[in-house]
């Protein structure tokens, strides 16, 4: 009788400890669940935030050159912060476009690669594209694109153009 009460008193014990172990594993995977979904979820507020900056303009079509230059200066500052070149994978190198803007010789022109003009040319950009001197009256653009990576979420193209 008394081995059978320890024999009773064993297998309750073991039982007792599988249990634990049970509760253990499951809480284990619980908690690594949860923490994953908090990182994707601060990840995807991190591509929010860095995308608002550039979508608030999406079919704006009282852009100045001033706004412009702002979004050419954030593309570029995006882009040396992540040590990135055009072309680079997954879309993360910011592209900005402007089209049929004044140039110096009053002509229009077509600029694919805004961000990567210099101050001087920002300036000059401004100067040339703030008013109209003819009707005395501010110049406009209109933001005619923006291209989100399918596999990044993030902005990689944003495109103006002349009113």
């Amino acid at each position: 009788m008394e081995n059978a009460a320890r024999a009773l008193t064993m297998a309750a014990g073991v039982l007792i400890g599988i249990m634990i172990i049970s509760i253990a594993v499951y809480l284990f995977t619980s908690l690594g669940n949860t923490s994953s979904e908090i990182y994707s979820k601060v990840e995807q507020t991190k591509i929010d935030k860095f995308n608002s900056q550039f979508l608030k303009y999406y079919r704006l079509d009282t852009c100045t050159a001033h706004d412009i230059v702002s979004i050419a200066n954030l593309a570029k500052n995006s882009n040396e912060y992540y040590e990135l070149e055009e072309g680079s994978g997954y879309n993360y190198y910011v592209n900005v476009s402007v089209i049929d803007y004044i140039d110096n010789n009053g002509s229009k022109k077509t600029e694919r690669n805004f961000e990567k003009l210099d101050d001087a040319k920002y300036t000059e950009f401004i100067k040339n594209n703030s008013t109209n001197e003819e009707k005395s009256e501010i110049k406009y653009f209109t933001c005619t694109k923006i291209s989100q990576s399918n596999i990044t979420g993030r902005v990689y193209q944003i495109t103006f153009e002349a009113n």
